[in-house]
């Protein structure tokens, strides 16, 4: 059975139920992995079809052009947080490595190191990005010696696809948990590209 609960009430929840900072982890990767779900799906209703885009394009092409790119590197740089070692310039993250090096079970934590390898394996044309474009600017791919990898759509749901696996795995060991991401049924960006179509 379905429940919701409101962001204060799932915090307690995971704060009960995982050793600190375990619990305070758990929470925020609950928050960023719901939040990629939502920013692609959004981005789908946007710029997911001929159509739409094509619509925002002759209404708005800066604009539209802008957004697109916007919320791309958007999910590009939380990938990267979802992650980032345990540790970064000295300082301890909320990452799935800082998460399972929290789980006081050594054969729990082979398992789950192994799904995180094969998510940071799915994840290396993003953190490409990440790296020589997003938080540095790499003076080869500025001037052009060297060129990043295409990011495919299919590889942005296969990447979503084993964060929420990997996340669930391990809700499902310490809480017997299991949380559907996937949206669906009508956004705000449906809606919006509805009004523009009206007015076109």
């Amino acid at each position: 059975m379905s429940r919701y609960l409101s962001a204060d009430e799932a915090r307690k929840e995971f704060l009960a139920d995982y050793n600190n900072p375990g619990g305070e982890i758990i929470n925020k990767l609950y928050q960023e992995i719901a939040n990629l779900y939502y920013k692609w799906f959004e981005f789908q209703a946007l710029f997911g079809s001929l159509e739409s885009a094509s619509l925002l394009k002759s209404i708005a092409p800066t604009f539209s052009r802008y957004l697109h790119y916007l919320i791309l590197d958007d999910i590009a740089l939380t990938v990267s947080r979802l992650i980032d070692p345990k540790k970064s310039a000295g300082h301890d993250t909320a990452s799935f490595e800082g998460l399972i090096g929290s789980i006081n079970d050594r054969s729990k934590q082979e398992a789950f190191t192994k799904k995180l390898d094969k998510l940071r394996e799915s994840c290396e044309p993003i953190k490409n990005h990440r790296d020589q474009r997003l938080a540095h600017n790499d003076l080869n791919v500025i001037i052009g010696k060297e060129r990043l990898p295409n990011v495919s759509r299919d590889e942005i749901k296969e990447i979503l696809h084993i964060a929420s696996e990997l996340y669930n795995d391990i809700e499902g060991a310490i809480r017997g948990e299991l949380t559907v991401f996937d949206f669906d049924g009508i956004s705000d960006a449906d809606l919006l590209i509805e009004r523009l179509e009206n007015k076109a």
